[in-house]
């Protein structure tokens, strides 16, 4: 009983791990607000957008939900190749070497929050802010964000995909779906406050005085998950 019930609990406080360092990535969170902005200065109307808002909510979320699935699909294939303790292995030096870059590298060294994107595709980003004008636009660039942070959030998916791939494939998807939910949660949380009034400056100040919280917190995150999977997993404590 108590043997199940640790197997239980091991990977779902991975999985929650994982969200919460994932959820604290900023990449989709700047390019909303600059959508947001952009908005504002070009004297949209509220409802529109908030439209704009939501549908790029759904489009990170879709984008989510598809890697995760993507990485279910990889796992499956790359365990039936090799061992999965070489397969742990690889992800948590994977992941070890994330969490270093998000500590040395996440944001650049300058005042604000700006962050580690390449200078060609920040600016591409900005300017498909800058031209949304509609749901689709919208929910495109939603999508393309979730793209852009893969060199940080890959690791992650991986993770995720290795610990649901060989669930029932309604459990599967469902775990890609929930995780997708709760990674685009700050994005939700984020529209929910512009629809209620507040202002962008506002949420670019929170931002600005947590960016090293979030950075180091995120960074810290990924190396607490690579000694989890080293421990319970490759070297098979949990057994």
């Amino acid at each position: 009983m108590n043997s199940n019930l640790s197997s239980m609990t091991q990977p779902s406080l991975l999985i929650v791990l994982a969200v919460l360092v994932h959820a604290s990535f900023q990449t989709a969170v700047s390019v909303l607000t600059l959508l947001s902005g952009h908005s504002f200065k070009t004297k949209q109307s509220q409802a529109k957008l908030l439209r704009l808002s939501i549908a790029y909510c759904i489009g990170a979320f879709v984008m989510t939900t598809a890697c995760v699935i993507t990485a279910q699909a990889a796992m499956r294939a790359l365990v039936s190749v090799t061992s999965f303790s070489l397969v742990w292995g690889l992800l948590g030096i994977l992941v070890a070497l994330t969490g270093v870059a998000i500590l040395s590298a996440y944001y650049r060294k300058q005042k604000g929050t700006v962050l580690w994107l390449p200078r060609s595709i920040a600016v591409y980003l900005l300017e498909r802010a800058q031209k949304t004008k509609n749901s689709i636009e919208s929910t495109a660039l939603g999508g393309m964000t979730v793209i852009a942070e893969l060199p940080f959030s890959a690791a992650l998916f991986l993770v995720i995909g290795a610990l649901t791939f060989n669930y029932e494939p309604t459990t599967a998807l469902l775990y890609a779906i929930g995780y997708g939910l709760l990674v685009t949660s700050p994005l939700l949380i984020i529209t929910s406050l512009i629809g209620g009034g507040h202002k962008i400056s506002q949420i670019q100040r929170w931002r600005e005085q947590n960016k090293l919280f979030l950075q180091y917190s995120s960074g810290l995150g990924m190396l607490v998950i690579t000694i989890y999977l080293f421990v319970f997993y490759m070297l098979g404590a949990s057994s």
